[in-house]
């Protein structure tokens, strides 16, 4: 695992986090693996970079994704209703996927009780990557390029993340759930 954080709420964030970013990118037909530790390297070229907030009583912070425009065509073009030529929206599809990204991890920590608001994604300026090295990250490869997840979070002192099964209940991605 990249990046393992010692603390427990820690590894149950970065294990969603690390687990939605895969599944994000079999949503789209594109297959990814954790790049190991000793070869991760930033998306080649001009990367595209979006992030959301999201906040709760307990827990806030900010997820980035941050991937190769070659990825984000790629699962443009194994997207339902999408054109052949996605080059003209990579934006607005960037964001829709750090959305999408935010969505799942949501989905995973219902199991811990852990709700929180999400913000609108916003697209970020192309960056070095550096400013995102200190939060939990995690780098892929896939067919197409490269991409990266982060997650800057603070959590409350003294709030501990406990597995409840009984809390999640049978909902598949991209149904909708009114909290």
């Amino acid at each position: 695992m990249a990046n393992c954080p010692a603390n427990d709420n820690l590894g149950v964030l970065a294990a969603a986090l690390e687990q939605a970013c895969v599944e994000l990118m079999a949503g789209y037909g594109v297959r990814a693996t954790v790049q190991p530790a000793e070869n991760q390297t930033h998306p080649p070229g001009s990367p595209m970079v979006a992030a959301v907030d999201f906040s709760s009583h307990q827990v806030r912070g900010t997820v980035t994704f941050r991937a190769s425009q070659s990825v984000i065509a790629q699962t443009a073009r194994g997207a339902a209703g999408m054109t052949a030529d996605p080059n003209g929206f990579l934006a607005d599809w960037t964001c829709e996927l750090t959305n999408q990204l935010v969505g799942r991890m949501k989905s995973k920590l219902r199991a811990y009780d852990l709700t929180f608001n999400v913000n609108v994604p916003r697209l970020l300026a192309s960056q070095n990557g550096g400013e995102l090295e200190h939060g939990i990250r995690y780098r892929f490869v896939c067919e197409s390029g490269s991409f990266s997840g982060y997650l800057d979070v603070l959590i409350q002192p003294g709030f501990l993340l406990e597995h409840n099964p009984s809390a999640v209940d049978s909902v598949a991605e991209g149904e909708l759930v009114i909290l």
